[in-house]
């Protein structure tokens, strides 16, 4: 057995995986959990915090949860109703998950995993602070939910290891790719493991974005031939109002169809009418003005 080798408290996560250096609070409602935050707080409030594989399992074996995991210090436990436990943790340490007890509580034999000192080539680091800090940008452009604070905060920070773990901490992905990035020793792993995922969520959005923009044009188009079919079909309907009414006017005689005088085309401007209805009332005047002609006529001849 290694020297630092230690029994700790732990909690099985639920579909949630804390960084080392990340700040975050969950709440915790298996009696066992709840047992362990208390036995941890009786100690030395250090607690082990290690991610279910199947998010599904209420007791969780050895074999449900992920090798590697991290111990965190509690910052806050909050009791709410029904037996729920509000706990505000930091993460500290990675560790290794060898051994797991099943008492009142969960019982870890963890061993702590340090970080391999990395004399990387200052050009080195330099080249990935920028390829980093160019990637994120490009993913908080496409996609604003991380906020440009964080953007803001990552240009200040000139340490490599720092800034790897500030985007791996603030990275809005899921707890299979924070557990990628937990899982990695060097801090070249730490890189090639962020910029993969980048990289990949920018493709994704890319890919999001051009099915957004095919569906909207295809939307468009089918909004655009239903307005044509309206508009034709009330061309249609008025065009053969106004043909009936010439119709009925050549009936009583051959000469050319009149117009309504100025007046009456002054006084029906003045009211508003849909198109349909106006056509309506300027075949009926045709028609009175063509009727009182003819009684007209007649009564000359």
């Amino acid at each position: 057995m290694k020297e630092d080798y230690r029994k700790i408290p732990a909690v099985a996560l639920r579909g949630m995986t804390i960084l080392p250096g990340m700040v975050a609070h969950f709440d915790v409602s298996r009696s066992r959990s709840v047992r362990a935050l208390e036995a941890a707080m009786m100690d030395d409030q250090m607690v082990f915090l290690v991610t279910q594989k199947n998010i599904e399992r209420d007791d969780p074996e050895l074999e449900d949860l992920y090798t590697v995991g991290i111990i965190a210090v509690i910052k806050q436990v909050i009791k709410l109703q029904n037996g729920v436990v509000r706990v505000l943790v930091e993460g500290e340490t990675r560790a290794h998950l060898d051994a797991l007890e099943q008492e009142d509580y969960l019982l870890a034999g963890v061993e702590p995993l340090k970080r391999e000192e990395e004399l990387l080539p200052v050009e080195i680091q330099e080249a990935m602070i920028r390829g980093i800090r160019e990637t994120f940008s490009r993913y908080c452009l496409m996609n604003p939910k991380p906020g440009k604070e964080l953007l803001r905060q990552m240009t200040e920070i000139s340490d490599l290891e720092k800034l790897l773990d500030h985007i791996g901490n603030n990275l809005p992905v899921g707890y299979e790719q924070k557990q990628r990035i937990l899982e990695a020793d060097t801090l070249q792993e730490r890189y090639e493991t962020l910029m993969i995922i980048l990289l990949n969520e920018i493709n994704i959005i890319q890919i999001k974005t051009e099915f957004q923009t095919k569906v909207k044009e295809k939307v468009d188009i089918i909004a655009s031939a239903d307005e044509g079919k309206q508009i034709v079909g009330a061309g249609a309907d008025g065009g053969s109002r106004l043909s009936n009414g010439e119709n009925k006017s050549q009936c009583c005689t051959d000469a050319p169809f009149p117009e309504p005088s100025a007046h009456f085309q002054r006084i029906t401007g003045k009211i508003q009418f849909d198109d349909d209805i106006r056509i309506d009332v300027m075949d009926s005047l045709r028609l009175l003005f063509h009727f009182f002609q003819g009684v007209s006529h007649n009564l000359s001849a």
